[in-house]
């Protein structure tokens, strides 16, 4: 859910780091561009955020190395009228992607930081080590997540869900991990729901809708009653352009928001 930045987790299972894994997902290749992106309050339709995201690349050997840094000003969960900087890293060849971390840095407006969200991932250990610091950059909270198949995090949420969307189709792309700042770790259900037009400031364009779900076992429609639901859009071609994201902003409690590219480049 927020701040739209980050990416795909690929597991490729012909090395050993991916330990006892056994869902992976395929690449979906990044290129370098810069996303503008504006963030609306669905409660009352006022401005709550707005953000750039830039994708850069380096080439070395048969690796590619990807940066993604994001900048924010607005609202940031419970921190408001604030600016951020999310930074991700990730190393990918033809056939896997891998967050290697992600780091959120929130600040007031005279640059003061407040706090820093940090998401370490060791696939060597299958586990992940979330971080909370405050403002003095003391760790206040730490806890450990085991890596149980394809996990993405609140920052890498919409561009991981690329390839699932490129193979929506398959029985093993409905289902992934997403690590929130709460912090917990739930296991979410993908739902196709069809296709629509969006009218958006970068044009009108064909998109297909998903639906995110958390997996609450029989609960799970239940529950999904009284949430807000979550719904993502992407480009209906490949290679699948994030366009609009519609739901809470980090986890059950947060805001409920829109999320729509205004544009690329």
């Amino acid at each position: 859910m927020k701040k739209l930045c980050l990416l795909i987790i690929i597991l490729n299972f012909s090395s050993p780091i991916f330990g006892e894994i056994k869902n992976h997902a395929p690449s979906v290749p990044l290129e370098e561009e810069t996303l503008e992106i504006i963030y609306i309050n669905k409660k009352d339709s006022q401005p709550y955020a707005q953000a750039t995201l830039s994708i850069k690349k380096n080439l070395q050997l048969e690796k590619t190395y990807y940066q993604l840094i994001q900048k924010g000003k607005g609202n940031y969960d419970q921190f408001k009228d604030v600016q951020w900087t999310m930074t991700s890293h990730m190393m990918g060849d033809h056939s896997s992607l891998l967050i290697l971390e992600s780091t959120t840095h929130i600040y007031d407006n005279d640059h003061a930081q407040l706090a820093q969200f940090k998401k370490g991932y060791d696939y060597q250990k299958s586990e992940i080590t979330f971080q909370m610091l405050n403002n003095r950059g003391n760790v206040l909270q730490e806890k450990i997540f085991p890596i149980k198949g394809p996990t993405c995090d609140d920052v890498t949420l919409v561009h991981f869900l690329r390839a699932f969307v490129a193979d929506r189709n398959k029985e093993q792309y409905k289902k992934f991990y997403l690590l929130t700042n709460e912090p917990k770790l739930y296991q979410v259900i993908i739902k196709n729901r069809g296709k629509e037009i969006l009218n958006l400031p970068i044009g009108r364009i064909n998109a297909m809708k998903i639906q995110l779900m958390a997996d609450l076992g029989p609960l799970t429609e239940i529950v999904a009653q009284f949430v807000p639901p979550t719904f993502v859009w992407y480009s209906d071609q490949y290679p699948y352009d994030w366009l609009q994201y519609e739901g809470l902003e980090s986890g059950f409690g947060s805001a409920n928001i829109k999320a729509y590219l205004v544009k690329r480049k």
